[in-house]
């Protein structure tokens, strides 16, 4: 019997990659090789999905209907409805709402689907037998395939369109940590009970209640009760196979959303940090070691090539080793990196919406609050700051992997562009200007002028680090992006 731990995440479309699951994307962490090995369920786009559920339910609310009042895709309605709450959840965190506030936001307006992330065992345990490519892999599969096979029949309100089995996620060179085989399983939640709008729709909280997992009462938190249902059936299937589903990190008490993200990024920030600060400093002290050697010396060739040298022909070993690892880290901080863009791209283009408006109305009244356009302001440099720091990791973990300072000094200026309209916030906002003080037109054009700088910089270096991500994974046999 194996004692193994079991991790069951859920999230929303936001932190969701389609791409990602299907690996119509190249995934730097994936072996090619092992592609034929990852099992397709079903990989439906979440439109095909929705005209499967609702077109029926969709012509029987639009007949009778003025065409005004009819909907005529009900995705695009959905998904119309969730950016509006996500831009009345940023415009709510900027103006300082609390947590609470932001969670009563969240709970009002549609999530267009939801994934959940189920993993069995992790690489460490059992000195990694249970790891994609080594002993005990197809055990952990065999739990994941027929816990696969019943989870629409738990969940009869929760349509899986999007679902697959992960086995070549093995990391990059034969030293790396790899991963263990997960499912990625993405579902649109329905109910058909009684209510406005369609008589089938779109509804968390209405599946959850026909499926018994909560009564409907305020507090009574069905998201929950579904994640304890499916962690139990992965237990009892796992029991099966002769695997003990012990308690670990995921069995904790349950946390918040942004609690749950707080800690998990200070955990992963904190460890890759170390990482990389150890391999660069490993890294560059054999460089120089090697340069010096080869500066201050006339037959550096006919040495290094000297049988007897071992302790030199050690140092190139070990920078080989180095250099091998450094992959690793490349690879990690890349699937961060990548993980975050998008988000980040969402939220930036909603908070500079945010902010034009707010300019336009500060045009338009001469005793327009500063205080708001100073949130909004802040909250932009805070989140640039944020994905600054990811794209520094993402540079230095380069510039281990094949020595290329070229990103190191746009990143930089990137910086200082952010670091620019943090001082145009301040200048324009002092603490001896009253909210009733009048903003001139010079002042709303420079923030403007220092927003289209960043994007500029910003967009030169995402080019910059996509063409030298291709171009360090030119060589292997990996899909288009």
């Amino acid at each position: 019997m194996y004692d193994l731990t079991c991790s069951f995440h859920k999230g929303t479309c936001a932190s969701s990659h389609i791409g990602h699951n299907n690996r119509s994307i190249f995934v730097p962490h994936a072996d090619p090789k092992r592609k034929h090995l990852n099992v397709c369920y079903i990989d439906m786009t979440v439109e095909e999905a929705y005209h499967y559920l609702f077109d029926d339910a969709l012509a029987e609310y639009n007949k009778g209907k003025k065409p005004c009042r009819q909907i005529k895709d009900y995705y695009q309605h959905i998904m119309g409805q969730y950016l509006k709450g996500e831009a009345k959840l940023q415009e709510a965190i900027s103006s300082g709402a609390s947590k609470a506030e932001q969670r009563r936001i969240k709970s009002k307006y549609p999530k267009p689907y939801y994934e959940v992330i189920i993993t069995v065992g992790n690489c460490d345990t059992y000195d990694g037998i249970f790891k994609c490519g080594q002993d005990k892999e197809q055990l952990v599969v065999d739990v994941l395939d027929e816990y696969m096979s019943d989870f629409q029949k738990r969940n009869s309100h929760l349509f899986v369109f999007s679902a697959h089995l992960h086995r070549d996620e093995v990391g990059n060179g034969t030293t790396s940590k790899g991963g263990v085989p997960h499912i990625h399983l993405c579902y649109i939640p329905w109910t058909d009970l009684e209510g406005r709008g369609l008589p089938v729709r779109v509804s968390e909280n209405g599946a959850f209640k026909q499926q018994g997992l909560t009564s409907g009462k305020l507090g009574d938190m069905g998201t929950i009760h579904f994640q304890e249902q499916e962690r139990e059936a992965i237990k009892e299937i796992a029991n099966e196979y002769g695997i003990n589903i012990v308690d670990g990190k995921h069995s904790k008490k349950h946390l918040s959303k942004e609690e749950y993200i707080l800690r998990q990024e200070q955990e992963k920030s904190k460890a890759s940090a170390e990482l990389v600060e150890q391999e660069a400093g490993e890294l560059l002290q054999q460089q120089d070691n090697f340069i010096e050697f080869v500066q201050n010396s006339n037959s550096a060739v006919a040495y290094l090539e000297h049988r007897e040298n071992a302790e030199l022909r050690k140092t190139v070993s070990e920078y080989e080793k180095i250099k091998q690892r450094s992959e690793i880290v490349l690879s990690e901080v890349w699937q961060e990196f990548n993980s975050a863009t998008s988000e980040y791209f969402e939220q930036y283009r909603r908070k500079k919406k945010l902010l034009f408006d707010e300019i336009q109305r500060a045009r338009k009244d001469a005793n327009h609050s500063r205080k708001r356009l100073k949130r909004i302001l802040n909250n932009i440099t805070y989140s640039n700051d944020f994905f600054i720091i990811k794209m520094f990791k993402l540079v230095f973990a380069l510039f281990i992997a094949i020595e290329t300072k070229s990103l190191e000094q746009d990143v930089q200026e990137l910086q200082k562009k952010n670091q620019e309209i943090k001082i145009q916030a301040k200048q324009i906002i002092t603490d001896g200007q009253t909210i009733g003080d009048k903003l001139r037109n010079k002042d709303l054009d420079m923030i403007e002028q220092s927003l289209i700088e960043y994007e500029k910089q910003l967009e030169k270096s995402i080019q910059q680090i996509n063409e030298i991500t291709i171009y360090k994974t030119h060589s292997n046999d990996t899909p288009e992006r």
